[in-house]
């Protein structure tokens, strides 16, 4: 759900009802990712990421209320991944010094987040999340 404020845009982010069925994760692992994302939003500022500006506590769990950023997802699923026009494919045919300035970006802020909090600290939410079998992964690793 994302609005137009009086002042700037936002996009707020939530676990969404215990029944949804949308996602592979259960309620307690989505809600247990946004806890874990407002507490990382808290400890790390990067000009890479949105802000965090509100959490607002709703039945369901957390709603994390974050600066709106203007583009498009470059993760998509595989049988859009062909479009030319899709964000995946705009992504790849990049020149190879701006594919090289995003990539950077990236490991940049991974670098931040590893020296504020530390390797095992920013590793164990994942800690919590149930081992998945490669197929009912959102994306497919591919050998280069």
């Amino acid at each position: 759900m994302c609005r137009l404020g009086l002042r700037r845009m936002v996009c707020a982010v939530s676990s969404r009802r215990p029944a949804d069925t949308k996602s592979k994760l259960s309620h307690a692992e989505r809600v247990s990712l946004l806890t874990n994302a407002a507490k990382l939003a808290r400890e790390v500022s990067h000009p890479a990421l949105p802000a965090l500006h509100n959490i607002i506590a709703s039945p369901w769990g957390p709603m994390l209320v974050y600066q709106w950023a203007e583009g498009d997802l470059v993760g998509a699923p595989a049988e859009k991944r062909g479009d030319p026009a899709s964000a995946f494919q705009r992504f790849r045919a990049l020149a190879l010094p701006e594919l090289v300035d995003a990539l950077d970006v990236v490991i940049e802020v991974h670098q931040e987040l590893e020296a504020r909090l530390g390797r095992e600290r920013l590793l164990r939410p994942l800690d919590d999340l149930r081992l998945r079998a490669p197929e009912d992964l959102p994306y497919r690793s591919r050998q280069l």
